[in-house]
C-alpha cells in the first residue's frame, strides 16, 4: 500500500529505519532543539507570510533548527553567475559568457542597442549597394534608402510581406 501511494505522490518511498519527520505543517514553527523532525524536514507554515511560510530542518532529528526558506527569482538558477551583479544593470548592455564565468558589457561596433532591445545599425558598416538577401527576399541600400526586393508569391511564414498582383500583402502563414 505505501509503495502504490508514494508512486501515485511521484515520491520514493520513505525509510521506516530513518527517524524523524520528513513533512510538516502547522500554524506555529516547531521551537529550535524540539526532537523527532529529520534533517532536511519541510514544514509548511500555515500561518505564514511572506518569508516565513516554508521552512526546512537544517539541525537533527534530536535537535531540529528551522530556518525560513526565502528568496527571489533573481537568487534562483543563478549561483554560477558569481562575478555578475544582477541588481546594478546598465540598458543597452548584454550578458556574455568569457570562458570563465559572465560578464556585463556594451555592445560595441557598428550596432548599438537600446534599453528597449532595438539594434541600430551604424550608417558606414552598409555600404551604398549592399545587399542582404534571405530566401527570396532582399534588402539593398541606396543612399540613404533600403530597397526591398519582395517574393511574388505567399512564402507561407506568419507577418512575411509579398506581392500579390499589384499590392503588398501579408502572409498569414
Amino acid at each position: 500500500m505505501i509503495k502504490r501511494l508514494c508512486s501515485l505522490l511521484r515520491m520514493t518511498q520513505p525509510s521506516v529505519s530513518d527517524p524523524g519527520m520528513l513533512y510538516a505543517h502547522g500554524a506555529a514553527v516547531p521551537t529550535d532543539g524540539d526532537a523527532g523532525y529529520a534533517t532536511g524536514c519541510v514544514f509548511a507554515h500555515t500561518d505564514g507570510g511572506a518569508a516565513t511560510a516554508l521552512y526546512v530542518n537544517e539541525g537533527d532529528v534530536d535537535e531540529c533548527d528551522f530556518n525560513a526558506v526565502t528568496g527571489t527569482i533573481n537568487d534562483i538558477g543563478f549561483e554560477d553567475l558569481d562575478d555578475l551583479t544582477l541588481d546594478d544593470y546598465a540598458a543597452g548592455n548584454i550578458i556574455v559568457a568569457d570562458g570563465t564565468g559572465f560578464a556585463e558589457v556594451a555592445v560595441s561596433g557598428d550596432i548599438t542597442l537600446a534599453a528597449d532591445g532595438a539594434v541600430v545599425v551604424v550608417d558606414a558598416a552598409i555600404a551604398d549597394g549592399s545587399k542582404v538577401s534571405f530566401g527570396t527576399s532582399a534588402l539593398t541600400r541606396s543612399g540613404d534608402n533600403v530597397i526591398a526586393t519582395l517574393p511574388t508569391t505567399d512564402p507561407g511564414v506568419a507577418g512575411a510581406l509579398w506581392i500579390s498582383g499589384a499590392a503588398i500583402a501579408v502572409s498569414a502563414g
